[in-house]
């Protein structure tokens, strides 16, 4: 059997671009719905973290404080509400929170940790939740999904072509 002409493989690719298209738009639109029903993560994150009453004394004492966990995940763009409900005054990521006061604490990555006087390890873990961005959370299905299926519909529709399917009945 001869190789398909130039003009033939043009003919095949062009008939293959609207199954192709189709498929990875029909994708598109499906991951970029998903992507908006995902919640923004704020179960389970904390938005103000309060350092209770007797925290310094707890700590001086060598006995545990477990008001404030090791590890913690915080919502809302990476700012977190350190309320000081303590009588003294605790280190914060390099800054002084006095009794009484509260600060503004803004993460700009979206792991990693910081100073705490406040907790016995003297150092708090932080995972900043969140839904995806739209690169990772659409684009990455739409080509994973899209394009083999539309490469898929298009294999099949030139393969039936080529052998003569016809939707039409006999008569």
């Amino acid at each position: 059997m001869a190789p398909p002409s130039n003009k033939a493989f043009k003919s095949e690719v062009v008939s293959a671009l609207p199954w192709v298209l189709g498929a990875v738009l029909t994708a598109a639109v499906i991951s970029f719905i998903w992507w908006g029903l995902l919640d923004p993560a704020k179960e389970g994150g904390i938005e103000r973290l309060v350092i209770p009453e007797g925290t310094a004394a707890k700590i001086d004492a060598g006995e545990p404080t477990f008001a404030i966990p090791s590890d913690i995940i915080i919502v809302r763009a990476g700012q977190v509400i350190i309320v000081n409900d303590d009588v003294t005054s605790h280190l914060v990521a390099g800054r002084v929170v006095a009794a009484g006061e509260a600060m503004s604490l803004s993460l700009s990555s979206r792991e990693g940790g910081f100073d705490a006087s406040f907790h016995v390890s003297g150092y708090v873990n932080y995972t900043v939740a969140g839904r995806g961005g739209l690169l990772i959370t659409v684009a990455v299905p739409t080509l994973i999904f899209g394009l083999p299926i539309g490469l898929g519909l298009a294999l099949a529709t030139a393969v039936a072509r080529r052998i003569g399917f016809s939707y039409e009945t006999p008569g």
